[in-house]
């Protein structure tokens, strides 16, 4: 049994400024930057207790702040934004990362 999912995270890289998308199993998804990936999902995946669903990487990109604010205005459109988060209800793993295609896309 998986204790701290150190075992389900080990292929992503430890460092460089990327993008993400991951689902929880309670029916969130996030869209979200992270210098350190690996370590940016072992952090979500213990404070919900192991309840990621799944998660996505995207390959280093040149603007990723406004590619963050992009694919949150998107998924936005399609979802229900959680406050004022990265957060979103309402969308499934391929309409969140369709959104975070599109804003690569339109500004990359």
């Amino acid at each position: 049994m998986e204790i701290d999912g150190r075992e389900r995270f080990r292929l992503y890289p430890s460092l460089g400024f990327r993008l993400y998308a991951m689902g929880f199993k309670d029916g969130r998804t996030k869209i979200g930057i992270s210098s350190r990936p690996r370590k940016r999902f072992l952090a979500h995946w213990r404070a919900s207790n192991g309840a990621i669903a799944w998660t996505h990487l995207f390959g280093p990109h040149d603007s990723t702040e406004r590619i963050e604010s992009l694919a949150c205005e998107l998924a936005a459109k399609i979802g229900e934004r959680i406050r004022r988060t990265e957060e979103f209800r309402g969308l499934d793993r391929e309409q969140t990362i369709q959104c975070v295609r599109a804003a690569i896309k339109a500004l990359d």
